[in-house]
């Protein structure tokens, strides 16, 4: 994590326009939320072994690797075979998880799908693999992969903006869960674009959730309740209501107005997390706290807020609550702003959350995980062990951020039992395990 950031010096000015370019993707025109989900995965991949081919497409390693082929082959119509199966297929992506970078070096990978990475980044917080496993490759297989690796070079070191996580309870549990998947890598390609889907849900979530919570320090697993996809979501499960989408989505309106006010505030190459700036702030600044009321006077009239906008503050922290309300306020209804906003918030839930919200009649929209998402969850949360206890794996499910109720924990169980991965000591609910199917 980086040092403590604070205040920029120098007279503060509202910038022109509101802005995030740290820690999430967020964007407030419906068109910037379509996603290549295997070119995003590709970027993750980059950034977690810090490779990258040294200018190469795609098309242009293919060559390499024929040029290279063509050279030791004694039918060199053999490479046409290679060519057909590892290229033309595809095959080569899943040969090892580095050679996923090849998605994303490609030239025409649109903007929208290159700065979703930074969300990615942000989560990685410098986190880096070793090779991946080649035990299980084949000798042309280790071929491509040497190719690859002779021919590729670190990546550009990271912005210090760029490696601190809002979240450094998920970064420690991504990191964890990609040391797992990573020393499987057959398990980690055919599930590469589930896991960033995954992750990609959770730290937006969270982050909303945590967001107007920036008082009381470094960010914990908030409460988020999903069901599984198979059932039904009555109005009387109160958890649902209370901490389920609804909740979600009214914490997503101040992802942008919170993060683009924190980020106005600080210089642009050491922007820290909005709760790590406010445990930065001095207690008792009369200068500092000075300055943040000019800059709320200045946002008033910059951002044609009412003129009879009242603010009162005595302390810097006292300042920054009255900006972060300032910023809020103007996005709200009676203002030209509050399209953008709500086009933000839709495009988060539509792309970043869509395989996790469905409308379920009379209850509404509400946040559901699939089997298949389920199966890979549970394999990340036992990790190395062999199996886990019930009320363990939920407590692992919890700190990721998946939150289930009683009635989806008894839905859970049947799931494992139907799958065959749940051994019982006893009748007692202690006694129940889960065991991973990887």
């Amino acid at each position: 994590m980086t040092n403590m950031s604070t205040i920029k010096s120098g007279e503060l000015k509202p910038p022109a326009s509101n802005s995030v370019s740290s820690f999430l993707y967020l964007r407030t025109k419906p068109e910037h939320y379509s996603f290549d989900w295997n070119a995003v995965a590709g970027g993750v991949i980059k950034s977690l072994y810090n490779k990258k081919l040294k200018g190469l497409t795609l098309e242009e390693f293919e060559q390499k690797c024929a040029d290279n082929f063509l050279s030791k082959l004694d039918e060199p119509s053999f490479w046409d075979v290679l060519k057909k199966a590892y290229f033309d297929k595809g095959m080569l992506l899943n040969v090892a998880p580095e050679l996923a970078t090849l998605r994303g070096n490609e030239k025409e990978m649109d903007n929208n799908t290159k700065n979703l990475g930074k969300l990615f980044t942000s989560l990685l917080c410098k986190h880096q693999l070793e090779s991946s496993n080649s035990g299980r490759m084949n000798f042309i297989e280790r071929e491509f992969k040497a190719l690859f690796d002779q021919n590729t070079e670190a990546n550009k070191p990271t912005k210090a903006s760029e490696s601190t996580s809002y979240l450094p309870f998920l970064s420690e549990l991504f990191a964890q869960d990609l040391d797992f998947m990573n020393k499987r890598p057959q398990y980690f390609m055919a599930n590469l674009n589930s896991f960033a889907r995954l992750y990609g849900f959770l730290y937006t979530a969270q982050t909303a959730l945590n967001i107007r919570n920036w008082q009381a320090g470094e960010p914990t697993s908030k409460r988020c309740y999903l069901i599984i996809d198979t059932e039904k979501a009555g109005s009387e499960r109160n958890k649902l209501q209370l901490s389920g989408f609804k909740h979600l989505r009214e914490q997503l309106e101040y992802l942008f107005p919170y993060l683009a006010m924190s980020e106005s505030l600080q210089e642009k190459d050491s922007i820290a997390p909005l709760w790590q700036l406010a445990q930065a702030l001095p207690e008792d600044d009369s200068e500092l706290a000075d300055r943040l009321e000019k800059y709320a006077k200045l946002f008033i009239k910059k951002r044609n807020l009412p003129e009879d906008t009242k603010t009162c503050a005595k302390t810097p922290v006292g300042w920054l609550k009255e900006l972060l309300k300032l910023s809020h306020m103007q996005f709200h209804k009676s203002n030209s702003r509050h399209k953008y906003n709500q086009d933000l918030v839709k495009g988060q839930i539509q792309a970043l959350s869509e395989p996790f919200v469905q409308s379920r009649g009379r209850a509404g929209q509400v946040l559901v995980i699939n089997q298949d998402y389920l199966v890979l969850l549970t394999n990340l949360a036992i990790g190395e062990k062999d199996k886990l206890r019930l009320h363990e794996l939920i407590k692992a499910f919890e700190a990721r951020g998946i939150w289930f109720d009683k009635q989806s924990q008894q839905a859970l169980v049947a799931f494992y039992e139907r799958m065959g991965n749940v051994e019982r000591m006893s009748d007692s609910g202690d006694a129940v395990y889960v065991k991973k199917t990887v």
